[in-house]
């Protein structure tokens, strides 16, 4: 996520709303939706994949490991 948001290494925690604080907008979201389907190897298809799934480093990662277990 640092590379898409540009937030130096270590300063995103687990739960900070990466909208809310303003490290991705709508067009750094898509970005980091393909990303994370690219370097995971997982299908994610960007009409899918809504604001709350990847509001938190958190929770995209539960997303790549719900999708990882497919």
């Amino acid at each position: 996520m640092e590379r898409i948001s540009r937030a130096q290494p270590g300063e995103l925690r687990p739960d900070t709303d990466v909208f809310e604080e303003g490290y991705l907008d709508s067009f750094a979201a898509v970005e980091f939706i393909v990303a994370l389907s690219e370097m995971f190897g997982v299908a994610l298809d960007i009409a899918d994949v809504s604001r709350e799934m990847i509001a938190t480093p958190e929770k995209a990662t539960l997303l790549i490991e719900g999708r990882r277990q497919l």
